[in-house]
Formats: C-alpha cells, sequence, structure tokens
C-alpha cells in the first residue's frame, strides 16, 4: 500500500466511484483496492483472458446496476477498468502491464473531472501531482535493474523540482489548450431535488431532502423571496404554468436605475438554472454576460432563451419591491380563482374558520395564520390521498412540506373567489461571513401570491417556521462555498486565456478571499502577521540543521556514485560483486594481494560503509581522495590480474 503507483490507482478507484453523484459507490471501490491488496494476496493468479472476461462483465454489470438505480451509466467503462486494476492488484506486473495501470489510474481521474464540478476534486488534483514523480520513480526503477556492469538509479533529487514542473506545465496547458464541451446542460424538475424549478408541481407527493449544493450569491439590500417559476394553473392533480402568459423583453440598461434596489448575482453553474433567472420584486433591467435575451412575463418571471457557459456566470438586475405585478383581467382572473369541488366538510370549516371575517383580506390572514400554527412542517410525509388531498392535509396528516402549504393556501384562497397561484423560488440564506446571500437547493421554497383589488398582488407564506435555514450561524459550509464557487468559475468554466479573463479572473481571486476575511478584518490580520513570525523564526532556527541535512545528504549520494563507478569498473575487468554480498564481503572475496591498487579498493569502500552504516558525514576533503583514489582504479593499465592477483 506504500507504493506510489498503488496510490495513484486508489485515486482512480475514488474518482470513479463519485460518478454515482453518491459516497456508497466510492466506498466499495475504495473497499476493493484494500481487499486486493491484503487478502487478494492469497488468492490463486488469474489467467490474462479471465482479467479481461472479468472487466467486460463489469462493464455490462454496471450499465444494468446504474439504470436499476437510477444513477448515471455514461461511465460503465470506467467500472469496468476498476475490476481489471483490481484483478491485476493480486499479482505481480510487468513492466508494461505496470504502465498501463498508471494509464488506466490518470483516465479514470481525467474523467473524474468531467462530472466532479466542485471542490471535491481539488485534493484528488494535488494528490496526483503529488504521487506521479513517486510513481514515475517506481516505473523508471524497474527499468533500471541492478546489474553486474550497471549501477543503480537514485530519485532522490526528483521530489520537488518535478513536481514544480509538472504543475507548471498542468498550468501552461490549462491556460492555452483548446476548450470544447460534450453533452448538454442539466435539467431537472423542481419536485426531484435535481435541478432547477420546473414547469410543474405534484403537491401530493411527501417531498425529498434538498441538496446542499450552492446554486448561486447573490448581493444586495432588502433582498426579498427569489422568484423563479410562477404557476397558475391547477388541474385536480397538478400545478402548471399559464401557457397564454404573455412576455416581454427584459431591457439591459434604462434611466436612473441609481433609484432602485441594485442586484449581483454569482451563477455557480448555468445548467442548474434552467433557462431561468431567478430575482425579486419587479425587474427593471437586467445583463449578464451569458444571458441572451432575457424576458419576464405577466407574472414577473424572468426567463433567457439562451443561457451561455462562460468563465464568468454573473448577472446584475435592478429591482423596484413592491405590488407592481399587473393586475389580471377577466379572463386571468377567472383562470385564478378555478379549483375543483371540495366537500362538504372542507366548506363547513372553511366558514367556522373564517366566521366574522369583513374583507378578503382578513379571510386571507386567517387562512394563511391557521396554516402555519395548526399544521406542522415535515419532508417525506406520505403521499396525500388522490380523490381529497386538501381533506387529507387538513384533517387526517396535517403536516407536509412546503409545496403542500402553497397549493392548499392557494385552492382556499381560490375557494373564496380570491384570485391565487403557487410560486416557486428560493429564500436566500444570508453568509454571515461575506454579507453575500447564498442560495442552495435546499433553499428551494414555495409559496402563494394573491390579488387584492386593494392591495394588488401580496406574498403569502403558509409554510410554518423551521429552523432549516438560518443565515447568521456559523457554518463551515460558507468557507467550502467560497471555495467552492470559485473552483467553478474560475477554473471548471474557464474558456481560454485572454486579456480581459485574466483581469476577471484575478479580481475574482482577490474579491474571494477578502469576502472569506471581510468578518476578521482586524483578527485575521493580527493572524496572518503572527503566523509570519512564527514562520521567519522556524526557518532561521531550521537553517542551520536544514543545511547540515542537505549536505549531508548530497555527500551521501556522492559516495555512493564513487562505489557504484567503482563496482562498474571493476565488473569490466572481470569482477563483480555478487547481489547477495556485502561490502565487506566484497573485499574479502578479492584476496588481493601485492596489488598496488588494493589499498584504494578498501579505502573506497570504507567510507561507503562508514557513511551508509555508521551515519558519518564525508568532508570536501575525503570526497576529494575518493575520487583520487577512483581514478587511479581507472586509469589503471593491463588485465585484471594487474590489480588483483588470486592465491
Amino acid at each position: 500500500m506504500k507504493s506510489a503507483r498503488h496510490q495513484l490507482i486508489l485515486l482512480g478507484f475514488i474518482g470513479q466511484g463519485l460518478s454515482w453523484e453518491n459516497y456508497w459507490l466510492t466506498l466499495g471501490t475504495i473497499s476493493i483496492w484494500f481487499l486486493a491488496l491484503t487478502v487478494g494476496k492469497r488468492l490463486p493468479r488469474l489467467p490474462e483472458a479471465v482479467e479481461l472476461l472479468l472487466m467486460v462483465a463489469g462493464a455490462a454489470g454496471s450499465v444494468l446496476i446504474s439504470r436499476s438505480l437510477g444513477a448515471s451509466s455514461h461511465f460503465f467503462i470506467g467500472h469496468g477498468l476498476i475490476i481489471l486494476q483490481a484483478t491485476r492488484l493480486l499479482r505481480p506486473l510487468s513492466r508494461r502491464e505496470q504502465v498501463i495501470s498508471v494509464v488506466i489510474a490518470l483516465i479514470h481521474i481525467s474523467a473524474a473531472c468531467t462530472y466532479i464540478l466542485d471542490y471535491r476534486f481539488i485534493p484528488i488534483l494535488f494528490a496526483t501531482l503529488i504521487l506521479l514523480p513517486g510513481t514515475f520513480s517506481e516505473l523508471e526503477s524497474q527499468n533500471n535493474v541492478v546489474t553486474e556492469t550497471r549501477a543503480p538509479v537514485r530519485f532522490s533529487s526528483l521530489g520537488f523540482k518535478f513536481f514544480f514542473g509538472l504543475s507548471a506545465w498542468c498550468v501552461l496547458l490549462f491556460l492555452v489548450a483548446p476548450r470544447f464541451a460534450i453533452g448538454s446542460g442539466m435539467r431537472g424538475q423542481f419536485g426531484s431535488r435535481q435541478g432547477a424549478p420546473g414547469d410543474s408541481m405534484d403537491p401530493f407527493s411527501g417531498g425529498e431532502t434538498l441538496s446542499s449544493k450552492t446554486i448561486l450569491q447573490i448581493y444586495g439590500e432588502e433582498i426579498g423571496y427569489l422568484r423563479s417559476v410562477v404557476l397558475s394553473v391547477y388541474d385536480g392533480e397538478s400545478w402548471s404554468r399559464n401557457p397564454a402568459a404573455r412576455s416581454h423583453p427584459v431591457p439591459r440598461e434604462g434611466p436612473r436605475l441609481s433609484n432602485f434596489l441594485a442586484r449581483k448575482v454569482r451563477v455557480k453553474n448555468v445548467s442548474y438554472l434552467n433557462r431561468g433567472l431567478p430575482v425579486d420584486g419587479f425587474a427593471m433591467a437586467l445583463k449578464g454576460n451569458f444571458v441572451i435575451d432575457a424576458s419576464m412575463d405577466l407574472t414577473g418571471t424572468v426567463t433567457a432563451r439562451q443561457l451561455m457557459k462562460m468563465s464568468v456566470t454573473e448577472y446584475e438586475f435592478w429591482t423596484k419591491p413592491g405590488n407592481l405585478l399587473p393586475a389580471p383581467n377577466a379572463s386571468w382572473r377567472e383562470l385564478l380563482i378555478r379549483h375543483p369541488p371540495f366537500s362538504p366538510r372542507v366548506t363547513q370549516w372553511a366558514e367556522e374558520l373564517l366566521s366574522g371575517t369583513t374583507n378578503q383580506w382578513e379571510k386571507a390572514q386567517r387562512l394563511t395564520r391557521y396554516l402555519r400554527e395548526e399544521l406542522s412542517y415535515e419532508i417525506g410525509s406520505p403521499r396525500l390521498n388522490r380523490l381529497n388531498p386538501v381533506d387529507d392535509f387538513l384533517f387526517q396528516q396535517k403536516r407536509g412540506h412546503c409545496e403542500r402549504f402553497a397549493s392548499t393556501l392557494a385552492l382556499l384562497l381560490r375557494m373564496q373567489k380570491i384570485p391565487s397561484r403557487v410560486v416557486l423560488g428560493y429564500v436566500p440564506a444570508k453568509s454571515w461571513m461575506s454579507g453575500w446571500n447564498i442560495v442552495r437547493f435546499k433553499d428551494g421554497h414555495a409559496w402563494t401570491e394573491a390579488y387584492f383589488d386593494e392591495l394588488g398582488w401580496v406574498t403569502l407564506d403558509a409554510t410554518p417556521r423551521t429552523s432549516s435555514v438560518v443565515g447568521s450561524e456559523f457554518s463551515l459550509s460558507d468557507w467550502a462555498d467560497q471555495v467552492d464557487l470559485f473552483w467553478i468559475s474560475a477554473v471548471v468554466n474557464f474558456d481560454g486565456i485572454s486579456p480581459q479573463m485574466v483581469w476577471r479572473s484575478a479580481e475574482r481571486f482577490s474579491g474571494t478571499f477578502s469576502q472569506l476575511f471581510s468578518a476578521w478584518k482586524w483578527g485575521a490580520g493580527a493572524l496572518v502577521i503572527v503566523l509570519s513570525l512564527l514562520f521567519v523564526v522556524g526557518k532561521l532556527r531550521k537553517r542551520t540543521t536544514v543545511s547540515s541535512k542537505q549536505r549531508r545528504n548530497h555527500n551521501q549520494q556522492v559516495v555512493e556514485n564513487f562505489y557504484q563507478r567503482m563496482l562498474v569498473t571493476l565488473g569490466k575487468r572481470g569482477i563483480y560483486r555478487e547481489p547477495w554480498e556485502t561490502p565487506s564481503e566484497f573485499i574479502a572475496k578479492l584476496e588481493v594481494r601485492n596489488s598496488p591498487y588494493f589499498r584504494e579498493i578498501l579505502s573506497v569502500t570504507r567510507v561507503f560503509t562508514r557513511t551508509f552504516y555508521g551515519n558519518e558525514i564525508p568532508d570536501e576533503a575525503t570526497l576529494m581522495e575518493i575520487q583520487a583514489w577512483l581514478r587511479g582504479i581507472e586509469e589503471a593499465p593491463g588485465p585484471a590480474g594487474s590489480l588483483i592477483r588470486h592465491g
């Protein structure tokens, strides 16, 4: 397990395991690697044909298992290569097979960078760069086998220089290599918790736990609910958008925008948005370098004809809070109060609850307050009865997720002839550290909008308050969000080098890390100063020790090189040191008598043994003496007999 090549293979296993967007496959691949290197050594060796058959079977089985579990099956070849790698960990490999195993590991890691688009790939990348020098050293050591006439090659000086050069080469390729996209963006329904809000909603489902992945960050003052999709049509089973809702272009610029609230949005991955651009209030203007033809319909929903995948995915908009959305006309109002018939029990319950109210606004407030205070919030509750969903929710289950509350409130309002609709969007949580509002998938929310002649469109949220989103609380995920967003925007979405791109990336880099410490400006500065002083003091104290260690390692290397040169010279003259012989045994075997060069051979051997077995540090004078002794041996005339006489 200490082998760098084996550890590189493990990195490939981890990367391949993350292709299923969960950690079960990753744990499985790690277990396979561990068992192959421990228990697997006791198993009989498999023929190469069987190894290849197992690889094909693994790839085919991966397709079947992936489809049955609803996971991605695009990387089935990589799963088959996992089986091949595991079977070859059971036995010694030839040099050619070792090289192939390294290539397969690098293929696994390279494929991982196409689907691990967050900061999880950063440790994999750095671990790969660290392990590559050791892996190449092992391969080269296998190639340079010690023979009677060849000295072994040491790679003690390969580490830092090789790592630095390899990293510089990777950065250069990253900057200048052309890019092209494979595949299409992610799509998904809001109810599936896999993508942006979709065009429909099923309020009968029990809901699922939301992902903690970050969608975007938004900065501004008085940020309210972020609207993504408005659902106005209810057919008795699901809510959907009104296909007849007209839209108009959103201007990129406008007069007196300084009078409105400005918002700046950083999007982590445009595929998450599904062409929708979350906004709060009424968008007066919107612009973004990746947004093509933004438009807004009568419900205030902003969508784009296309969202381009670019290195900098940001957009700005200016909004005006308030009830600026247009009033519904007669036909639209009829759609917004349409509902299926209610049971007598619900009708009687509503009459009793709303008794004493004098206007529609009071009715809406009382209905909202009842749902929020008398029912409870829960993810994963049983599905509602499709025949009487409102009855089941109000009188039987009395619990559910936000979509149930928003749907039920909208239907109860329509029962009272109050035009209403369901809105899907997000409730951002303000970061305690950066001041930006973070929007994750788990911040997805559903609420109700109702229209009143005196007030216009009003937001009503009947979902009970929970502690699941508290932006002011300390969370390590805030740090991860900053690193993750920088990695996505500056690395994953990098689309080529240009002066503007370099400037924008540098600006983002500095801005990101200034945000990281904005909450601890003075404390962070003091911490940096203290750590810097400790670093300098430590360097000064270790300079002498490090210099001595470097000199010792260098001198040991020189002594070994001289000793190997001597063995090579003797080997050319027919005198070999057997692999099992120690230096002292080799000297004893020579039985040199009356040779003028035996003293030099013995002297070189003694310095070599004292250096490597006695931990002595040869000085420069000793090194010069060894060089002189070695030169005398190399320049000795005549055959081996002139140096050594066998008794």
